[in-house]
């Protein structure tokens, strides 16, 4: 097991590059651009989660929240 520090210095390293190559990141608008154009090329199913609130920020975590709604409710639109 690692401690907080060691964990938040590797996630720190990570390229954002490949965060954007596994996850849909950006504005509300941009994620869902991003996940209608997957649906465009065949995806059909889709499970949606908000890793912003996982973060060790009460504050900042719950500043996620608004945004997370504004995507679940632009999917729903697609």
């Amino acid at each position: 097991m690692i401690d907080e520090q060691t964990a938040l210095g590797y996630a720190a390293k990570v390229p954002r590059s490949l965060v954007e190559e596994l996850f849909a990141v950006g504005t509300p608008d941009e994620v869902i651009g991003q996940l209608a154009e997957f649906r465009d090329h065949g995806m059909r199913y889709l499970v949606v989660g908000n890793a912003g609130a996982i973060q060790p920020s009460l504050r900042k975590s719950a500043a996620t929240a608004a945004p997370y709604v504004k995507v679940v409710r632009g999917l729903r639109k697609l």
